[in-house]
């Protein structure tokens, strides 16, 4: 998948500013597709690819690579921790965070969670998600006969979340227990201080887990108004990649999301960082401790 991985990044990277100029001249010209599946204008069209932008103002990307019968299913939302301003709690609440745990394989509108599980055990998918500073990544790799499955789940996390009181509850208490194992990882904390010595105003000083006294007061409702302002179609990259048709890609992007309108999304400012004229020194101290299986694993080698 490693050739696949490289291909996903580089679409990403050159589609993220999302204000794109082409170079085809079916680009140039704005040509709409239309027919069977909803109209959408083609960004660009090579023999390997095609780019389109969907009447929502999703972005959708399909790439063909024939070298393997192996499919990636890869979307990115722009949120992430710096964009947690106003909702919930606000910054250092480790809200998108929250949300992507919730809506990597939940319930949904279409299907319980237990289902989504049973549907990508028999794919024998390998599925997973994360969340940044700024934007929150999911895929699904499968081979390529499950292509068409694989793109119908993510849409269906993406688009009809339900976001249950239950997943809810056993998520709080599974990302409680990160914060413990954070707090005694070297290369965490160094991120930590670090970004606190980079920035004194901007909001990518926090950590994107947020702080846990921040964290325990985001609710149900908190998350659920976040997921339905920020996961809008105008907000989302979705790629697929693999030994794939580009066209019935696309086409079935098109259709999942027909009924998905573009939303308002949240008009936010970052502060300016001060000049920085000399080095800026940022100290901690950690009690960390050893866990308990390796303590044991060192007495019995020493013994």
């Amino acid at each position: 998948m490693d050739r696949t991985k490289t291909v996903i990044w580089g679409l990403f990277m050159s589609m993220l500013p999302l204000n794109m100029s082409c170079t085809t001249d079916k680009d140039k010209s704005g040509m709409q597709h239309g027919g069977a599946t909803p109209t959408y204008n083609i960004l660009q069209d090579r023999e390997d690819r095609l780019l389109v932008e969907l009447p929502n103002r999703m972005i959708v990307a399909a790439q063909q690579l024939h070298m393997a019968p192996v499919v990636s299913v890869y979307s990115v939302v722009k949120t992430g921790s710096i964009y947690e301003q106003q909702a919930g709690p606000g910054h250092g609440s480790g809200l998108s965070h929250f949300l992507e745990h919730l809506v990597s394989g939940g319930s949904t509108t279409n299907r319980t969670e237990a289902e989504s599980t049973a549907t990508l055990a028999q794919m024998g998918a390998r599925t997973n998600a994360s969340t940044s500073l700024d934007k929150v990544r999911y895929y699904i790799n499968t081979t390529s006969e499950h292509t068409a499955t694989a793109v119908e789940l993510m849409s269906d996390w993406l688009a009809n979340c339900t976001i249950g009181q239950r997943e809810y509850a056993r998520e709080r208490d599974v990302i409680q227990r990160e914060f413990g194992m954070g707090r005694g990882d070297p290369m965490r904390i160094f991120w930590k201080l670090t970004q606190r010595a980079r920035f004194t105003r901007h909001p990518a000083r926090h950590p994107t887990i947020g702080y846990l006294d921040q964290f325990l007061k985001i609710s149900r409702d908190d998350i659920y108004a976040f997921y339905k302002q920020m996961y809008a179609p105008n907000n989302i990259v979705f790629v697929v990649v693999g030994d794939i048709n580009k066209q019935q890609v696309v086409d079935q992007v098109a259709a999942l999301w027909a009924d998905v309108p573009s939303r308002p999304l949240p008009e936010i400012r970052f502060p300016v960082e001060p000049r920085l004229d000399e080095p800026r020194q940022v100290l901690a101290a950690v009690d960390i401790k050893r866990p308990r299986r390796s303590e044991e694993h060192t007495s019995e080698l020493q013994s």
